[in-house]
């Protein structure tokens, strides 16, 4: 094998040289020659693509010298050109000129586009995308499996020589397109022809990572209740040697899931107070009829027990919007609030942006800011049970209850430490709502259906609170 160029006379395509086959064998005219670049090869037999992402299989003696990913010129003059079922050969190649590296297309297809069109992509790199491979069959040389995309299936072959395995499901499958019987094959030609599915990192994996608060990891689940509502809870132990667990709850708001102002009694008066779990469950028999359901929810705005002025007994110390009904709209001591609009975008101010978007809101309730823009807002450093609530530009909402009061168990949150955690999960405008007694978090069970508190202060589970965040989901 020459590693010159050799004094060939014609370039062609590889594309123009298969439309010379007419129905039966092409005998080439003797000047011709193709340069493309080494995708494949098997034994004597090598695959070359050129820059028209065309593919070609050659058969020579002299393969075995030959490595993927080399540029080569190709003498096929005098050859025979012929076709096995989609596939196009050339046979007994034998000069060949090595010109350095080069590298081929890789072509976007499906199962289905491979069976329609298999002449087309034939001897060429194609890529499947979300593959599972599956059914392996040892054999002698090496080990077949099927990789079924959501259009179909059809093999892949990877020999005994391999320094890899294959994965049970790649998020991109790359490899060289051949025919073997009746089988379609697409078999890689190196590792990095498969990009493996990682899952990706959990909610408190990215709180791990980046918040700099977890010391020890004491237990950690998370559970997606629905396509849109995911629930985690954690216990650790922090940077500041205390044991701590929270409870928090992603929220989508574009996969069939929603938040709701609840109320006591699921009625619209905001002086009376009742048990988050009161709230939720009144709230679910409420909205049975209409294919949705609640899935949990915490603890809402802040509110007082003793008639200071301007606040009346238990009211919300901010506004209430329910069903898109203003109930209130006084703020207290210049607080913020979060609210919803109604085509589901999530808001946070204060009284002058309130005063602007409440006509495009179907629910808020009040809170005090924590992050604002990215940036921590001062707030109280003592530890106490905290709930919070804050949201991305993409449409979810966390909902965030920590416990505390329990020294044993959680040793409660400063504001500083929700903020952290929001911010690490991509959470940059956030609000801590009522704490202490009245901090907790409500779930409904997925063995029996009942709702009930899964994360609170202390042991006080029936305190009686103005407001909460109810969060539903369609079932």
């Amino acid at each position: 094998m020459e590693q010159n160029n050799a004094p060939f006379k014609k370039k062609v395509s590889i594309v123009d040289i298969k439309s010379l086959y007419k129905g039966e064998s092409v005998a080439l005219s003797d000047a011709f020659f193709i340069e493309g670049v080494v995708v494949g090869k098997e034994g004597g037999t090598f695959y070359i693509q050129d820059k028209a992402s065309s593919g070609l299989k050659l058969s020579t003696t002299a393969s075995a010298s030959l490595e993927v990913g080399q540029l080569v010129y190709i003498h096929i003059g005098g050859k025979i050109l012929d076709k096995t079922g989609s596939v196009y050969s050339v046979q007994d190649i034998g000069e060949i000129s090595l010109n350095g590296n080069g590298s081929a297309v890789a072509t976007a297809v499906t199962v289905a586009d491979i069976k329609a069109n298999p002449t087309t992509y034939a001897s060429s790199v194609v890529k499947l995308a979300d593959v599972e491979i599956t059914n392996m069959i040892q054999e002698a040389n090496g080990k077949s499996f099927d990789i079924t995309d959501e259009t179909g299936t059809l093999k892949t072959f990877l020999p005994n020589s391999s320094t890899y395995d294959l994965p049970n499901a790649a998020a991109l499958f790359t490899g060289v397109l051949t025919l073997v019987g009746n089988d379609y094959y697409v078999n890689t030609r190196q590792e990095s022809d498969i990009l493996k599915v990682v899952a990706p990192p959990t909610l408190f994996e990215q709180i791990i990572d980046k918040s700099g608060l977890v010391k020890t990891v004491i237990y950690e689940t998370e559970v997606q209740l629905s396509p849109g509502v995911k629930q985690i809870q954690v216990q650790y132990i922090n940077s500041a040697d205390l044991i701590t667990a929270f409870t928090m709850f992603e929220v989508d708001l574009k996969v069939d899931a929603s938040l709701e102002v609840g109320l006591a009694n699921n009625g619209t008066v905001i002086t009376n107070r009742h048990s988050l779990v009161n709230m939720a469950t009144t709230k679910n028999t409420a909205i049975a009829a209409s294919g949705w359901e609640v899935l949990g929810g915490v603890s809402g705005d802040f509110s007082t027990t003793t008639p200071v002025a301007p606040q009346k007994v238990y009211e919300p110390f901010g506004p209430v919007i329910r069903n898109s009904v203003e109930l209130k709209s006084t703020f207290y001591d210049d607080r913020e609030f979060f609210g919803l609009t109604k085509d589901n975008k999530s808001i946070i101010g204060n009284k002058t942006v309130y005063n602007q978007v409440k006509s495009t809101l179907k629910e808020a309730l009040g809170g005090r800011l924590i992050l604002d823009k990215g940036e921590l807002v001062a707030g109280p450093t003592a530890r106490d049970a905290r709930p919070g609530i804050g949201y991305t530009d993409d449409y979810k909402v966390y909902l965030f209850q920590g416990d505390g009061k329990q020294p044993t168990w959680s040793n409660g949150f400063n504001i500083d430490e929700i903020a952290k955690i929001f911010k690490t999960i991509g959470v940059n405008n956030a609000l801590y709502l009522t704490g202490g007694d009245y901090a907790m978090a409500a779930a409904k069970s997925l063995t029996d259906n009942s709702i009930s508190i899964i994360s609170r202060p202390s042991w006080n589970i029936d305190a009686w609170m103005s407001s909460s965040w109810i969060i539903t989901s369609k079932k």
